[in-house]
């Protein structure tokens, strides 16, 4: 049997009710899954249940000839993609494809999850809406929009090339983590903590912030703009290049912190400020918190007597 590489998607309604679907979804031709279409996924799955975006060389999303339509979430679903940089990692364990979702993704329904896909730009317009892994990419403009009425979301371990900002202090955001290439607006009683502010056309930076915790990050400078009322702990300001793996601010490898540098072990548990450290570490390239198949072997052939044993080979972690 020849050997197959890939993620247990099925190994996921271990965790979830018992109700709960899996709905796979490639957009490749001549691939044969559940669903050729997010959109069509999203209209069948049922509360708690999950989306598998498996890798395609093609967006998801609808589009016209002017771009791609806007996408709402207004269910409780979780959507896993394969991750982003894995050929420029030389992660091998996984396939190399990966899950764009093309135009700006609305989360209209409380306890979304999204994880491991890649986004232009994505609204936040419910409560503890988790955007865990991902790579959001808007250059200079607003990545990640946090509406008024939030109380309550998370942005972890992202890649974030844009702007993470709240519009009229949405509460209790959590933000930590993430490598950010951008600048962290407009949060109330929120926390910044563990991440790396890279650079685009500038270093990123947090500002207008109202009763904020700021702490453990790295970032090239910190802004002085209406931040007054935020309490700022251990952050590290300053040039940071001279302590990256590489000072190239395009592959998120890079931002690692080499052990020999002075904010390797400045952080409260003794480990590195920004991204890399912390209780939820930045994971290279947003590979998925799933269990992955790195062998199966069965026989050649089979009969009714000895059926088909089979032996899986996954890890649990990495």
């Amino acid at each position: 049997m020849k050997k197959r590489i890939g993620i247990v998607a099925l190994l996921l309604s271990l965790s979830l009710g018992s109700q709960a679907k899996i709905l796979r979804v490639n957009n490749s031709p001549n691939i044969e899954a559940g669903y050729n279409s997010l959109s069509n996924a999203l209209l069948d799955a049922a509360i708690g249940d999950s989306i598998y975006l498996e890798p395609s060389s093609q967006a998801y999303g609808e589009r016209d000839a002017y771009g791609f339509n806007d996408m709402k979430i207004s269910k409780q679903v979780t959507i896993i993609g394969p991750g982003y940089y894995l050929a420029e990692n030389k992660i091998t364990e996984y396939a190399t494809g990966e899950a764009f979702i093309g135009g700006t993704i609305h989360v209209a329904a409380d306890n979304v999850t999204i994880s491991g896909v890649i986004m232009s730009n994505v609204r936040i317009e419910a409560n503890n809406v988790n955007i865990q892994r991902c790579q959001i990419l808007n250059g200079s403009s607003t990545a990640v929009k946090i509406n008024t009425d939030v109380n309550g979301s998370v942005i972890e371990q992202c890649f974030v090339v844009g702007d993470i900002q709240g519009q009229n202090y949405p509460h209790n955001v959590m933000v930590n983590n993430n490598i950010i290439c951008g600048n962290v607006v407009g949060l109330e009683r929120s926390r910044i903590e563990h991440n790396t502010f890279g650079k685009y056309n500038r270093f990123g930076t947090v500002r207008d912030l109202k009763f904020c915790t700021v702490i453990e990050n790295i970032m090239e400078n910190q802004s002085k703009s209406r931040i007054n009322t935020s309490a700022f702990v251990n952050n590290f300001v300053g040039d940071f290049t001279k302590f990256m793996e590489k000072p190239d601010f395009t592959l998120d490898a890079n931002y690692r912190i080499k052990l020999e540098s002075p904010i390797s072990t400045k952080a409260a548990d003794g480990g590195p400020l920004g991204a890399f450290g912390g209780e939820l570490p930045y994971v290279i390239s947003g590979l998925p918190d799933l269990p992955v198949i790195s062998n199966v072997t069965g026989p050649t052939s089979v009969n009714s007597f000895q059926g088909l044993p089979i032996t899986v080979t996954y890890k649990l972690d990495r």
